[in-house]
């Protein structure tokens, strides 16, 4: 079928009214859910709790002034294909695991709290999606279960950055998941969870990459440093498997945990660390460069 496209037009906040959209509620597969600048309230109740709604795009477009949910009171979707969030209000959403959200692809520039869910008690992954861009604002990904995979993040990966350099947490037990990538190149990437895992993450020009915790599994993640600033700054003890090194400034003096690198490359950058890190092997080829 041909794409359905439909404006949010509401005066009364309703998702599911009929008359809150300009050709009706957008609720299967082939509907793209618009929502501009200077047209309706905030959305904030009847939204989907039903799993298993979908739809094709929610493209939240640049100046829509309102938040759209609230803390508990998420919009609950499944998006077959891209989620765009680009206005200037919060976006308080919670994925709906399954079909064709495996093949989604997220881009956000402005904020947003990415919920993560429980079915019967069990975690599940909430977030199948292909692609994680997070361009500008400050995006939270948070929840009561493991909220991966994704199979690509990047942060400030725009070719420029017009507000304030993008932020993504992974909060509470939030977690990626083992086989998924990120890159950051300018903002930042915080990991405080305890699911937190990427198998690779790259950190570029001025990206700043912390880790405040992460899954204790963790152990195979590599990171790949060319600029920027590498916190190394856990809570808890963890380990990193492989770290290699080629500008920038990593860093190992903070937190409390103790800090284990089972190897390290460096060809450039600084390197800070104190007494709690041990770092197994060292190849330093900074002479050769």
């Amino acid at each position: 079928m041909a794409d359905i496209l439909t404006t949010w037009i509401s005066q009364n906040g309703k998702w599911d009214d009929t008359e809150s959209w300009n050709n009706g509620v957008p609720n299967t597969v082939d509907h793209i859910a618009i929502l501009r600048k200077g047209q309706g309230v905030a959305p904030r109740t009847g939204f989907p709790t039903v799993a298993g709604t979908e739809i094709k795009t929610l493209d939240i477009g640049p100046g829509f002034e309102h938040d759209i949910g609230n803390v508990g009171n998420p919009l609950f979707l499944r998006v077959a294909s891209k989620l765009y969030h680009r206005g200037r209000g919060v976006l308080h959403f919670k994925n709906d695991v399954g079909g064709n959200a495996f093949k989604a692809a997220f881009v956000f520039d402005g904020n947003a709290v990415l919920e993560g869910s429980l079915d019967g008690g069990t975690p599940l992954p909430a977030y199948f999606c292909a692609t994680l861009a997070v361009i500008g604002g400050d995006v939270s990904v948070t929840g009561e279960s493991d909220v991966g995979p994704f199979e690509h993040v990047t942060v400030g990966a725009a070719r420029e950055i017009l507000r304030r350099p993008p932020v993504l947490r992974l909060k509470n037990n939030a977690g990626g998941w083992g086989g998924t990538h990120a890159t950051v190149e300018r903002g930042m990437l915080e990991l405080d969870s305890d699911f937190a895992f990427f198998l690779q993450i790259d950190v570029a020009r001025t990206g700043l990459l912390r880790v405040v915790r992460m899954s204790t599994g963790a152990t195979g993640m590599h990171i790949i440093q060319t600029g920027g600033r590498v916190l190394f700054s856990p809570q808890h003890d963890q380990t990193l498997d492989y770290v290699s090194q080629h500008g920038g400034l990593l860093d190992f003096t903070g937190g409390i945990g103790l800090k284990t690198v089972t190897k390290l490359v460096r060809y450039g950058g600084k390197l800070r660390k104190d007494e709690r890190t041990t770092i197994t092997e060292t190849i330093d080829l900074t002479e050769w460069r």
